[in-house]
């Protein structure tokens, strides 16, 4: 497997939370409320732009996985994890 050089997490991470603060601190700082609509699409696509690396590399690294025949299928992902115990299936199921 070959390893792509991604976007830093943290950075990506300061970005969102930025524009997340900023999406609802318009009402506060634009009264208009066109204005205030088009600085919030504004603000999600620069959201949307900052998490398009990760996502990027997520899916490389997965079809990667797959083409290698190491990837999971969701029913063994699911049995992969561990329950505790008061979360145990035969416990509270089959429910009365």
């Amino acid at each position: 497997m070959t390893t792509r050089p991604t976007s830093s997490r943290g950075v990506e991470a300061a970005v969102t939370g930025a524009v997340t603060g900023l999406y609802y601190a318009t009402p506060d700082f634009i009264p208009s409320r066109r204005a205030r609509g088009w600085a919030k699409a504004g603000l999600v696509a620069a959201s949307v732009a900052a998490a398009i690396p990760g996502a990027r590399a997520a899916r490389a690294t997965a079809r990667e996985a797959r083409e290698e025949g190491s990837a999971t299928s969701l029913p063994q992902a699911f049995r992969a994890l561990t329950t505790g115990r008061r979360s145990s299936p035969s416990r509270y199921w089959p429910p009365c």
